[in-house]
């Protein structure tokens, strides 16, 4: 691999879920096949239950390096699901399936290219509510119980219904951002963010400068000064 990387980002596949998406997935692939990238990324969402394995077998065969995060609908669980809940799935199904297929799993660390001196980094992150908590309290008489059960003024978001675990959003969210502050940081929800230089600096200076405070929302200007910044759900990527 050169110093140069040729890299190929996507996010929200969401394969297995509508045919127009999954069309447009097997273009992708037909892409990457006539033009290898040096690495391939996906940030997030690539396919909620068996889906998840399904869409990573499809790049099974490129040679390219491989990494990925998941997103809130990989870690979806139905009921006497075989892989556990969705913690269990997040630790131990996603991490697992992604080795079979030849992705490095972000979550437990960072992706190094040493001969680039770069360093490709990434979390699932959460919510956990605090960019708009006290406009909550003021506006909504019953904030706890909304966010609780995910009951919002357009209906209930699925989360509430497919991720089960006996953590609150609160709790997981500092379990992501505990995990990921020396050698993740954080850019946003399921997103990735490429450092340079890398591993020159020390980690924790890496996870100070590729975040700014989780309860403070999204921002990528410290991602930018840093590299390149992705992030799924809306499928932004600067650099």
């Amino acid at each position: 691999m050169s110093a140069n990387l040729r890299l190929a980002i996507t996010a929200d596949l969401h394969w297995g879920t509508h045919d127009n998406g999954d069309d447009a997935t097997g273009l992708l692939l037909e892409f990457l096949r006539q033009q290898p990238p040096d690495v391939l990324i996906l940030a997030g969402d690539i396919g909620a239950g068996d889906h998840f394995a399904e869409c990573l077998a499809l790049f099974d065969d490129l040679s390219c390096r491989k990494a990925l995060v998941p997103g809130n609908h990989d870690i979806w669980v139905t009921d006497n699901d075989p892989r556990g809940d969705s913690l269990q799935v997040y630790q131990e199904y996603l991490p697992k399936i992604s080795g079979e297929h030849g992705f490095h799993y972000l979550e437990h660390g960072p992706l190094v290219f040493q001969e680039a001196d770069l360093a490709l980094v990434g979390s699932i992150n959460w919510y956990d509510y605090s960019w708009s908590l006290e406009q909550l309290k003021t506006r909504i008489h019953d904030w706890e119980r909304r966010l609780r059960t995910k009951l919002f003024s357009r209906g209930r978001h699925n989360d509430g219904r497919f991720v089960r675990w006996a953590l609150n959003d609160e709790e997981f969210t500092t379990l992501v951002f505990e995990a990921g502050v020396d050698s993740n940081g954080k850019c946003g929800a399921h997103s990735i963010c490429l450092l340079r230089p890398y591993p020159s600096r020390s980690r924790e200076h890496i996870g100070q400068h590729s975040r700014l405070q989780h309860r403070r929302g999204l921002s990528f200007q410290e991602a930018l000064d840093a590299g390149l910044a992705c992030r799924g759900h809306v499928g932004l990527c600067f650099r």
